[in-house]
């Protein structure tokens, strides 16, 4: 299976952050976006997904990617020191 998705980080960066902006605060999860069933689709135009799946999916997925991505750039560039100082990492940041 060489599909790869046609969803892009900034495709669902806003609603990750809504979801997770309900989820801590305790609201209940509405039924759309998060709670449908959704088909991801590859860059080709075929379904990737063999099961079942759902937009809270999705932003699981999508969160554990950024998450990993930020901290493989950490470790393989070295900036300790550019995190350990909120403001240089904000400036840093910014830059992007």
């Amino acid at each position: 299976m060489n599909r790869e998705p046609n969803t892009l980080v900034r495709d669902v960066l806003n609603d990750l952050y809504d979801f997770r902006n309900i989820v801590a605060h305790g609201q209940e999860i509405p039924a759309e976006p998060y709670r449908t069933k959704k088909d991801l689709i590859s860059t080709e135009g075929k379904r990737v997904n063999c099961e079942d799946y759902y937009g809270a999916v999705l932003m699981l997925e999508s969160s554990l990617f950024i998450l990993t991505t930020a901290l493989r750039r950490i470790f393989t560039e070295n900036l300790f020191d550019d995190v350990a100082d909120a403001e240089k990492w904000w400036n840093k940041m910014a830059c992007q």
